[in-house]
C-alpha cells in the first residue's frame, strides 16, 4: 500500500505542478500582450497621423533638404562603396558627405525590394522612423519610471507635440499658420526634411535605455548593447549625437545620486569606447575634422566660438549643480530629475540662441524636438502623479479599463478632430513633380550639357542629383567639401553685381551654364540679388517659370585636357576671389590651344585613365576637379607628381614626351584606413568576449565537448 500511496502524491505533485507551469504560462503570454497593446496602440495612431508619408516618391516642399539624402542614396545605388563624388563642389571624398545610416538603409531597401524606388526608400524608412519614435520614448520611459501609465501619456504628448510652434520659432509658425495642429517633429520632417534627425530622435530613447539599463547592473552584454544603441544615434545624426551626450550626462548624473558615482562613471566611459570603436570606420580624424569646421565654426550661419562652449558649460553645470542639490535626498525622483534636467537642457541652447542670438551647441536652432521630449516626460511625470492622487475618487471598474477608454478618447481628439487634416496636408507626396521647375530646369541640363559642369543655387541645386547625374559646383553637403574656392565664388555668383567676373569664375572652373533665379520664380530661395547681370552677356538658352539658363563659352569644356605648365603656374595664380588679373592669367593659359592632345575614360567615379598623344615635356594634364591628396598618378615610370593650381584643381606633370597612358586613382585617405581597422578589431573582440562569455556559461560536461 505504502508504494501506492507514495505513487498517488508524486502523481498529484506533477499535476499540480504542471497546472502551476500552466498557469505561469499563460500569465506570461498575457503580460506580453499587455506590453505590446500600448506601443502598438501608439504606432497605429501615428502610422495614421502621416499615412501619405508612406505614399509616393517626392515630397511637395521643394525646400526640403531631404533631397540631398536621396542625392547620396542614388549616388550609392549607382557607384557603390565610392571614394570619390564628382557631381559636387568640383568633386570631394564621399566619405566626408553625411552620416551614413539613412542614404545606406535607403538603398539596402531598394535593393531589396527593387520595385521601391530611391525616393520611396526614403520615404518609407523616414515614415517608419517618425511612426516609432513615440514607440521607442514609451519604452525608455516605462523603464525610467516603472510605470506603463505615465510612459503611454508621455508618448501620446511627443506624438502631438505643438509647444514650440509658437513664439520660439515664429519662422515655422509663418511655414504652417494656415495648418494649425501640426506636431513640431512633422515639421521638421516635412518642410525641412530632416529625416537623419528623426531617425536619431528614434534611437536616442533606445540609447538611453540601454545606457541607464548598463548603469543599473554589470554585464558586457549591457555594454554591448548601450554601445551599439549609441553607435545608431551616430551614424543617424550628428545633431543627435551632440544631443544624446548630453542626455547621458544627465543620466549618468541621475544615477549618481542613488550612489556608486566613480562605478557608474566607469561604466558610462565603457559603453563610449567600445561605441567610438564601433562608428570609428566613419568617424575618423578627417570626418570629424570636416564636421568639427562645418558645425561650429561656421555652419549654419554663425560662428561657434571656444567661449560659447565654455558658457555652455557653466550654464549648464550650475542648472544640472541646482537640480542636483534639490533632488540629492530624494533619489526615488530619479525620474521627475531626468525628466527636468533634459527639458532645462534643450530650453537653454535655443533659448538662448533665438533671444540674444548666442550659439552654446553646434546648429542650436535644431534641438527643440529634443526639448518637446524632455517636456514631454515631465508632463507625463506631472500627469501621471495627478491621476495616482485621484485614484480614490475614481470606480475600480474605470480603471481596470483604461486602456480601451483612453484609446478611445485619444482617437476620437488626434483622428476626428482637425489633427489628420492638417498632417496628412504636409506629407501628401508630390503628383506633379514632372511639373516642377526644379524637374524641368534638371532634365534640360542633362540633356544640353552631357558631362559638362552647371552652376546651380537654391531648390535647383538640391534636387539636381536627385533627377539626374549632371555635376555641378554646389551641392548638399556643405561639410564634406574641400574646395575651398567654390562657397566663395557661390557667394559672389549669387550676390555680386559684376556679371563679368561671375562669366571668369565660371570659365575657370569649367562651368557651361549657369542657372539664374529672377524673383517671380516660385521657390522658398532667391539667392540672387542682381539676376539680370548676365543679361547681354552669355547667350540665354532656356527659361521656365522664372528660372532661366545662360550658357558660358568654353574653348575647352572637357573636364581634362593637355596645359602648358610653365604659363599656367607662372600666370595662373589666383589671390583672392576679385582677382581679376590672376584670374584672367588662369583662364587665359587654360583656354590656349595646346600642341599635345588627350581622350580620357571614367573606369569608375574615383579612377581614370587618360590617353595623352604628342605631348612634350612642359605639356601638364589639367584634372578640372578638386586637389586631394587622397588621389594618386601613375604612368609607366611609376608614381607622377600632382599639385594644386587655380581653384584647387589637380595638375599632373609627368615630364615625359611622345605619347603615353595615364592612370588616376582616388584611394581612401590614412585615417579612413586606421578607422575601419578600429572598427573591426573592436566587433572582432566584442565577438570573442561574447563567445567567451557563452562558453563560460555552459556546463562542464558541454565545454569539455
Amino acid at each position: 500500500m505504502i508504494p501506492c500511496r507514495t505513487s498517488l502524491l508524486d502523481g498529484f505533485r506533477v499535476y499540480r505542478k504542471e497546472v502551476n507551469s500552466l498557469a505561469s504560462y499563460r500569465s506570461l503570454q498575457f503580460g506580453v500582450v499587455r506590453g505590446i497593446v500600448s506601443p502598438a496602440f501608439i504606432f497605429i495612431l501615428n502610422v495614421l497621423l502621416i499615412y501619405p508619408l508612406f505614399t509616393g516618391e517626392c515630397t511637395r516642399h521643394m525646400g526640403s533638404i531631404e533631397s540631398a539624402f536621396i542625392s547620396d542614396a542614388r549616388f550609392i545605388d549607382e557607384n557603390g562603396f565610392a571614394n570619390w563624388n564628382p557631381l559636387w563642389y568640383c568633386g570631394f571624398p564621399f566619405h566626408l558627405s553625411y552620416t551614413p545610416l539613412i542614404p545606406y538603409l535607403t538603398v539596402v531597401t531598394h535593393w531589396m525590394i527593387p520595385t521601391i524606388s530611391i525616393p520611396q526608400s526614403y520615404r518609407l524608412i523616414t515614415a517608419l522612423a517618425y511612426a516609432f519614435g513615440p514607440v521607442t520614448l514609451f519604452l525608455f520611459v516605462k523603464y525610467l519610471t516603472r510605470k506603463e501609465l505615465t510612459a503611454f501619456i508621455t508618448a501620446i504628448i511627443y506624438s502631438v507635440a505643438l509647444m514650440p510652434i509658437y513664439g520660439a520659432t515664429p519662422f515655422v509658425a509663418e511655414l504652417v499658420k494656415d495648418l494649425k495642429y501640426i506636431p513640431y517633429g512633422l515639421i521638421v520632417l516635412a518642410f525641412f526634411g530632416e529625416g537623419p534627425h528623426i531617425l536619431g530622435l528614434t534611437a536616442i530613447p533606445l540609447a538611453a535605455l540601454a545606457l541607464l539599463h548598463s548603469l543599473r547592473g554589470p554585464g558586457f552584454k549591457r555594454y554591448v548593447y548601450a554601445s551599439l544603441a549609441i553607435a545608431a544615434v551616430a551614424l543617424a545624426n550628428l545633431i543627435a549625437l551632440y544631443a544624446f551626450a548630453l542626455i547621458s550626462a544627465i543620466i549618468l548624473l541621475g544615477e549618481a545620486l542613488r550612489g556608486e558615482a566613480m562605478r557608474k562613471t566607469k561604466r558610462v566611459l565603457t559603453c563610449g569606447a567600445i561605441s567610438c570603436g564601433l562608428v570609428a570606420f566613419c568617424y575618423d580624424l578627417s570626418f570629424i575634422e570636416a564636421s568639427v569646421s562645418f558645425g561650429i565654426f561656421g555652419g549654419g550661419g554663425y560662428v561657434l566660438t571656444w567661449r560659447n562652449f565654455a558658457e555652455m558649460a557653466i550654464i549648464l553645470t550650475a542648472a544640472l549643480t541646482v537640480l542636483s542639490l534639490y533632488f540629492k535626498k530624494k533619489p526615488e525622483s530619479q525620474p521627475l530629475f531626468v525628466a527636468s534636467a533634459w527639458t532645462v537642457v534643450f530650453l537653454i541652447i535655443p533659448a538662448v540662441w533665438y533671444f540674444f542670438n548666442v550659439p552654446l551647441a553646434p546648429q542650436p536652432g535644431r534641438y527643440i524636438p529634443e526639448l518637446n521630449i524632455g517636456v514631454s516626460i515631465l508632463l507625463g511625470i506631472a500627469i501621471t502623479d495627478i491621476f495616482e492622487k485621484l485614484a480614490g475618487a475614481v470606480p475600480t471598474g474605470v480603471r481596470r479599463v483604461w486602456r480601451p477608454l483612453s484609446f478611445i478618447v485619444i482617437s476620437a481628439i488626434v483622428l476626428v478632430l482637425p489633427f489628420t487634416r492638417s498632417t496628412w496636408e504636409v506629407t501628401y507626396p508630390n503628383q506633379d513633380i514632372e511639373e516642377t521647375s526644379e524637374y524641368n530646369i534638371a532634365k534640360w541640363l542633362e540633356e544640353h550639357t552631357g558631362v559638362h559642369r552647371v552652376y546651380a543655387t537654391g531648390t535647383v541645386c538640391f534636387w539636381l542629383n536627385v533627377f539626374t547625374s549632371v555635376p555641378q559646383l554646389r551641392g548638399g553637403s556643405d561639410q564634406g567639401s574641400t574646395n575651398p574656392w567654390w562657397i566663395h565664388v557661390a557667394y559672389e555668383i549669387d550676390n555680386g553685381d559684376d556679371g563679368e567676373l561671375g562669366v571668369l569664375w565660371c570659365k575657370a572652373l569649367g562651368i557651361r551654364y549657369i542657372v539664374v533665379i529672377y524673383p517671380n520664380a516660385d521657390t522658398p530661395y532667391h539667392d540672387y540679388i542682381f539676376p539680370n547681370k548676365f543679361e547681354g552677356v552669355l547667350p540665354l538658352r532656356h527659361t521656365y517659370k522664372g528660372f532661366a539658363v545662360f550658357e558660358v563659352p568654353l574653348n575647352h569644356p572637357e573636364l581634362i585636357q593637355p596645359v602648358e605648365v610653365v604659363s599656367l603656374q607662372d600666370f595662373g595664380r589666383i589671390k583672392g576671389v576679385r582677382d581679376v588679373e590672376g584670374l584672367s592669367g588662369y583662364v587665359d593659359a587654360v583656354e590656349a590651344t595646346p600642341t599635345a592632345i588627350c581622350s580620357y575614360r571614367f573606369d569608375g567615379v574615383d579612377r581614370l585613365t587618360i590617353t595623352v598623344i604628342n605631348a612634350t615635356e612642359s605639356t601638364g594634364i589639367l584634372v578640372k576637379m578638386t586637389f586631394d591628396k587622397r588621389w594618386k598618378a601613375y604612368a609607366e615610370g611609376g608614381e607622377v607628381a600632382i599639385t594644386a593650381v587655380g581653384p584647387s584643381f589637380m595638375l599632373v606633370t609627368p615630364e615625359k614626351r611622345g605619347s603615353y597612358e595615364l592612370r588616376l586613382v582616388c584611394e581612401k585617405a590614412l585615417s579612413e584606413v586606421f578607422g575601419i581597422v578600429i572598427s573591426v578589431v573592436t566587433i572582432a573582440l566584442i565577438s570573442a568576449v561574447t563567445a567567451y562569455n557563452s562558453g563560460k556559461c555552459l556546463p562542464r560536461r558541454q565545454r569539455q565537448h
